[in-house]
């Protein structure tokens, strides 16, 4: 497919997604110029409040600021590993490698040697 003008490259750059080796989603954020974020401001304000989405601000092309949604609250860490995790095998079951053979081991190798008694 070949790209005919700018606002061909622009609409595709603010679609560009990165799917990271874990399988998540990054989209790069929306660019949009100074000029056109003074005469918006305020509608793209209510914008990225109501998507959580950041905006980045450009001068010529090159970014200068960025526009992002205040936090009111934390995330969750609540379920945050969900899916993470995978169990392989028994985890109630006991371990069958010999937990006395390894506390004796550890016991030698942490005994005090005998004190010489000297009258």
């Amino acid at each position: 497919m070949a790209i005919r003008n700018l606002a061909q490259i622009r609409c595709q750059a603010e679609s560009m997604a990165v799917v990271t080796d874990h399988g998540h989603i990054m989209t790069e954020q929306r660019r949009i110029p100074a000029s056109e974020f003074k005469a918006k401001c305020l509608k793209l304000m209510d914008e990225v409040r109501d998507t959580g989405e950041a905006l980045i601000i450009t001068k010529h092309g090159k970014p200068v600021t960025r526009l992002a949604p205040v936090d009111m609250k934390p995330p969750s860490q609540f379920g945050s590993m969900k899916g993470s995790v995978t169990i392989l095998g028994d985890i109630v079951e006991p371990v069958e490698t010999g937990w006395a053979d390894a506390i004796r081991h550890w016991d030698e190798l942490h005994e005090k040697p005998p004190a010489d008694d000297q009258k």
